[in-house]
């Protein structure tokens, strides 16, 4: 009902009042004749329409407009007892009237109030939801899907919502995700707040997965009436956290390699040191020219040369990381390459006992590439095949045109101890080496392929 203004709060008693004058005047001029009936309903008009105020002015004045106008001596003042008495019962009763319609505005004002004020909330929870972000749900207690924010329709891609209306929402999740659904139903149906975090597709299957609040929504006596279940898409999260875990896990594996790489560099870096420092001690007592200063200028020789491949190693691999290697390729011929690089390996060969066969073609075989990386891969190629074949073995170099096709193929293969399954997947990973002990007798440092 809505509120007057206040100077029209005041006058409605008065104007009350005179309605009911004339309705009196023109309905009952006879003064004799119930001279109040008429001014009740002024007085509950004024009461209902101003407010009890308004109502009990109308009653006074009223009063005061009965005697003079309707009890006689008409239009004069009565004072007689009688005339009194009934002024004075007028007063009281209508004063009454004021009273109770006047409540009853209040009521009726409260009552709209209230109306209001839940439409308002209704309107705002109705807003809160449909702008929400995450999936809001309204369940029965038994769990089952009575209603479904727009938000969460279109996060878990349902075009048909009445399709899952009234489904079983713990239904949804699956394996151990079922079961932590169904905990924190129990836990909200109690009075709690259940929590869950799980793994659910979407309608059409795209992988999500989610954090879940279930409260209970209690009635007008503190019982639990139905469930609202808020669930918030934390796949992205999910994915940055198992990112950071794999990204951790690298680091780890890197790190651990770094220790086994300086273990290993300080193993290779000192081996060639022992025999360099016996043949120097040999060189300062042998006579000059001798065979055994031959011999031991020859183990420096050799010694040299494995500390400066290990140098060239670890700077190739330095310019492979920072991007920073340059290529020159140039047109050439791989069975010229791989014959030479072979034929420089063969004393390595012989001394191991190891037999060498080349299996070339007879016309060159032309194409664009770098010749010093290109002999350094077969080059390493052999230095790993003459590592791990024991001696009486054999190594096998073939080059080929696979079916007339614009490229070459490349062959060593060894009798030797060959390569365990579990570690191709990490062959051309710098420092990796499938016998990672200081006591192996290969050597090198994992990072010739």
């Amino acid at each position: 009902m809505p509120r007057l203004r206040p100077w029209l709060t005041v006058l409605s008693g008065p104007a009350a009042t005179l309605f009911a004058f004339a309705i009196q005047y023109a309905l009952l001029p006879d003064p004799d004749i119930a001279p109040f009936v008429f001014f009740f309903f002024g007085v509950a008009l004024a009461a209902w329409v101003g407010g009890r105020s308004a109502g009990l002015v109308a009653a006074a004045l009223s009063a005061l407009v009965g005697n003079y106008a309707f009890i006689h001596p008409h239009w004069g003042w009565s004072l007689s007892a009688p005339a009194l008495v009934a002024t004075g019962l007028f007063t009281v009763s209508s004063a009454a009237v004021a009273l109770v319609c006047g409540a009853l505005r209040s009521a009726v004002e409260q009552a709209q109030r209230s109306a209001e004020a839940l439409r308002q909330s209704e309107e705002l929870n109705r807003r809160v939801i449909e702008s929400s972000p995450d999936c809001v749900k309204v369940l029965d207690l038994d769990g089952h899907m009575l209603s479904m924010s727009p938000g969460g329709q279109r996060l878990l891609e349902i075009d048909d919502l009445a399709a899952v209306l009234h489904a079983s929402w713990a239904g949804f999740w699956q394996g151990a995700d079922h079961a932590g659904a169904l905990a924190a139903l129990a836990t909200a149906r109690a009075g709690g707040t259940g929590r869950h975090h799980g793994f659910c597709p979407t309608a059409k299957g795209t992988p999500k997965w989610w954090d879940v609040l279930v409260t209970a929504m209690v009635g007008p006596d503190g019982r639990p009436e139905r469930l609202l279940a808020i669930s918030r898409d934390v796949t992205e999260r999910e994915r940055a956290e198992a990112a950071l875990h794999e990204m951790n896990a690298r680091l780890r594996e890197t790190d651990r390699r770094k220790d086994e790489f300086l273990a290993m560099l300080s193993h290779e870096l000192r081996n060639p040191l022992t025999p360099i420092r016996n043949s120097l001690f040999v060189l300062e007592r042998a006579p000059a020219g001798g065979d055994q200063a031959r011999r031991a200028q020859a183990v420096i020789d050799r010694q040299v040369d494995q500390l400066a491949r290990l140098v060239d190693d670890l700077l190739d691999i330095t310019r492979i990381s920072r991007g920073k290697i340059r290529l020159q390729p140039e047109r050439v011929d791989l069975v010229a390459i791989v014959q030479r690089t072979a034929e420089d390996h063969r004393s390595l060969f012989e001394r191991a006992g190891i037999a060498l066969e080349l299996r070339l073609p007879a016309a060159p075989l032309w194409l664009t590439a770098d010749p010093k990386r290109l002999a350094q891969v077969v080059g390493n190629l052999l230095q790993n095949a003459a590592k791990f074949t024991g001696a009486g073995g054999s190594t096998v170099v073939t080059v080929a045109r696979p079916d007339e096709a614009a490229a070459a193929l490349l062959t060593v293969r060894d009798t030797g101890v060959g390569i365990a399954p579990d570690m191709l997947p990490r062959l051309f990973e710098p420092f990796a080496q499938a016998d990672r002990t200081l006591d192996r007798s290969g050597g090198g440092l994992g990072l010739g392929l």
